[in-house]
């Protein structure tokens, strides 16, 4: 019970903030990259939870116009669209910050093997 308890909140987190924003470091100095994250597999999952966004925005307003074409259908509203809008944004930003940071961590990596190994 417990472990699906924590699956769920990790779910949760991953759909409802960027994952850039929670998982990926950036160096601590521009020269020592320390424990950062050099990989841009978060960055990924930030940009495909945009487009599923996306597409769930564009199904919610497809139902509306559907709706509103039939009079025995009821229109879902336009709220899920502006919260799918939203997550749309927060997850771009974050996506974009986390390539900044994995950027930064490569160069970084980068300058500590050329200080190293052109002694």
């Amino acid at each position: 019970m417990k472990r699906l308890a924590l699956t769920l909140a990790l779910v949760a987190a991953l759909f409802t903030s960027g994952c850039s924003y929670m998982f990926v470091d950036g160096p601590r100095t521009p020269t020592r990259p320390g424990n950062c994250t050099d990989g841009k597999a978060w960055v990924v999952v930030d940009y495909a939870l945009v487009a599923l966004h996306g597409l769930w925005g564009l199904a919610w307003m497809s139902a509306n116009a559907e709706a509103e074409q039939d009079p025995n259908l009821e229109a879902p509203g336009n709220g899920p669209v502006v919260i799918n809008v939203g997550w749309m944004i927060v997850h771009a930003l974050s996506g974009m910050s986390g390539s900044s940071k994995v950027e930064r961590c490569r160069a970084a990596y980068a300058a500590e093997y050329e200080r190293e190994y052109e002694r």
